[in-house]
């Protein structure tokens, strides 16, 4: 990089003996007063000090570009896993509900296996849920079998040291078939050790499952946990050599942050490595790929900054007459194309023109190119930071609604158990509000937005299943809807989502008819106003018989009353009610609230 300086000796010397054979002025002459003398003198003067600038930049642009890869193979290797990070991330969270849940109810065998059944129906990709007791024993599982696990080696390791924690056993005691096993050690409210929940679920789905845009035969993956035990690999036990570094065991990559570093296999050649977390101090990834696979040619790119001041300065003595042009005003425009490129369509436009450039003009061009790459960087770092984040506020409506969907089948088994209609009216009261905030929560993850949701659709699913619970009880009622499709946030779905649960209960339970015919509930949302200042109104209306009956003050306890005029307060709305013949109404009017992002992320904690 430092031999291109010498090389004007000669084209300097050449150039001296001309001079002093030619008389005076000419396209090289040497006139001091002339354009050419100054430009070929500043260019000359220019060489050195851009040859150690271009030196300089083509460090830099091999550092950013080792930087780069290193930053592309951690993405590559998260995004590979993802399978395994989904899985894992799933079972510890059912897990930890379940060891609570057996905490807390301390629900009998047939029950507790009713529940172990209805998790593994739920979440198909899980061979094997089930609670191993203190004495190593396994009654309680979604097989509904006996499995005594006393002889077994990780069983026992488990139970020596209980603690949250996920391994690999090739050969799983029930499935017969490589399996990762995630374990949540149960605790009583006395801290009492009770045995741990375990859920496990085949390893090879996982490796066949990695997306598509990861697949690279040069690239591979394998996932181990806290204590140097692979989990999953890309290839057979027999070539895990390939993929494990020789001078550092898997235990000792295990640790906070992701970091990527270079050293020979096991099996000899070099390689990349890349180390991710995929579910805190548990489990991690570790991906490779042969060394030096720069996703940048730096020996062009390199070469091209080094020479280039070179090539210009030596064009710039066969064009002087042209400097002007070529050198400013082309520049100029070359630069102002590709400003105007990156500006429109974020596109970065190689610049021959540029490489001719004066020092200042390249300068310029130098500067916006990094500006350009820092800007690319960060819009992509940011971008990678909102998708994560958004990730994790859908797992977090994810589990809040299984949570909610595990407290309503809690209390759909206390109901079986209730001794008398009005425990088990309340408890379905209970379980109705417990279904309203686990639909407003399965709308949020589900929704391609978090700051909006329809909040027609949300209304109809609620109405929906009130209707399909009441005709259970063989209570005939007709559903009228008449909904308008819009968007509302968060903060405004979850109290109108509340409201219409406790109005549309009240109605159906006092809907009736005076000649006859099928009581009806109807339930309407309609928008008006200016696009800028737009308020809803929701209705709840249904028939009634010939004592009228105002559902709202009926409400035995008062409870629902009370928790209608909260939801309504919160919606900054009053309660109106409508009594004529034949019909009972309750409505609310509130103002609709613009998105803001701040709102979203409100409402998803």
């Amino acid at each position: 990089m430092r031999a291109a300086p010498p090389a004007q000796a000669p084209v300097l010397g050449a150039k001296g003996a001309r001079r002093s054979g030619e008389s005076g002025s000419g396209l090289l002459g040497w006139d001091r007063k002339g354009l050419t003398f100054r430009i070929v003198s500043m260019l000359s003067l220019v060489l050195l000090p851009l040859a150690l600038v271009a030196a300089w930049q083509s460090q830099r642009a091999t550092q950013a570009a080792t930087e780069s890869y290193r930053a592309s193979l951690l993405a590559k290797t998260a995004a590979s896993t993802a399978p395994e990070r989904d899985s894992i991330l799933s079972a510890f969270a059912t897990a930890a509900t379940l060891a609570e849940t057996l905490a807390l109810q301390r629900p009998a065998m047939q029950e507790c296996v009713a529940l172990m059944q209805q998790i593994a129906g739920a979440n198909p990709r899980f061979a094997f849920v089930g609670h191993t007791e203190s004495d190593q024993l396994n009654r309680c599982n979604d097989k509904d079998a006996l499995y005594d696990f006393s002889d077994n080696e990780a069983s026992r390791r488990r139970f020596a040291n209980p603690r949250a924690d996920v391994t690999f056993n090739p050969s799983g005691a029930v499935t017969k078939q490589a399996v990762v096993v995630v374990s949540q050690p149960v605790h009583l409210a006395d801290d009492s050790f009770q045995g741990f929940v375990s859920i496990s679920f085949p390893s090879l789905p996982l490796v066949l499952s990695r997306p598509d845009e990861t697949e690279d035969p040069e690239f591979q993956i394998l996932t181990f946990n806290a204590q140097g035990e692979v989990l999953t690999a890309d290839v057979a036990p027999e070539d895990l050599a390939r993929l494990l570094p020789r001078d550092r065991d898997l235990k000792s990559l295990a640790g906070p942050g992701r970091f990527v570093f270079t050293e020979p296999s096991v099996a000899g050649p070099i390689r990349d490595f890349a180390v991710v977390p995929l579910y805190g101090d548990r489990a991690y990834a570790l991906g490779s790929a042969p060394a030096g696979a720069v996703p940048v040619n730096r020996q062009l790119y390199g070469g091209a900054a080094l020479y280039a001041p070179i090539l210009m300065w030596l064009v710039s003595l066969l064009v002087a007459v042209l400097v002007l042009r070529r050198q400013v005003i082309a520049p100029t425009r070359q630069l102002r194309m590709r400003m105007r490129s990156f500006a429109d369509g974020r596109a970065i436009l190689s610049g021959e023109t540029m490489a001719r450039a004066p020092s200042e003009l390249r300068e310029i061009g130098e500067t916006f190119d990094s500006m350009a790459e820092k800007i690319l960087h960060d819009e992509a770092e940011l971008e990678d930071r909102v998708h994560e984040r958004e990730l994790l506020l859908r797992e977090v409506h994810h589990r809040v609604k299984n949570n909610l969907q595990l407290m309503s089948s809690i209390i759909n088994m206390q109901i079986r158990q209730s001794n008398g209609p009005e425990a088990e009216e309340a408890l379905r009261r209970v379980q109705g509000r417990l279904s309203s905030l686990a639909k407003f929560h399965r709308e949020l993850y589900q929704s391609s937005s978090l700051v909006g949701l329809r909040a027609d659709q949300l209304l109809e699913d609620l109405a929906r299943q009130l209707i399909a619970v009441a005709q259970e009880t063989e209570q005939r009622i007709e559903l009228h809807l008449e909904l308008e499709p819009v968007a509302m946030s968060p903060d405004q779905v979850s109290p109108l989502a509340m409201l219409v649960t406790e109005a549309m209960t009240n109605a159906i339970k006092y809907a009736g008819t005076r000649d006859g015919t099928r009581p009806f509930v109807r339930l309407a949302l309609r928008v008006h106003g200016a696009q800028d200042a737009q308020a809803a109104t929701v209705s709840v209306e249904n028939s009634v018989g010939s004592t009228p009956t105002d559902p709202v003050a009926a409400d035995g306890s008062g409870l629902g009353s009370r928790l209608i005029s909260a939801f309504a307060v919160q919606l900054g709305a009053e309660v109106e009610q409508e009594r004529e013949n034949g019909f009972f109404r309750l409505s609310v009017t509130f103002a609709l609230e613009p998105f803001r992002l701040e709102e979203g992320t409100g409402a998803a904690f």
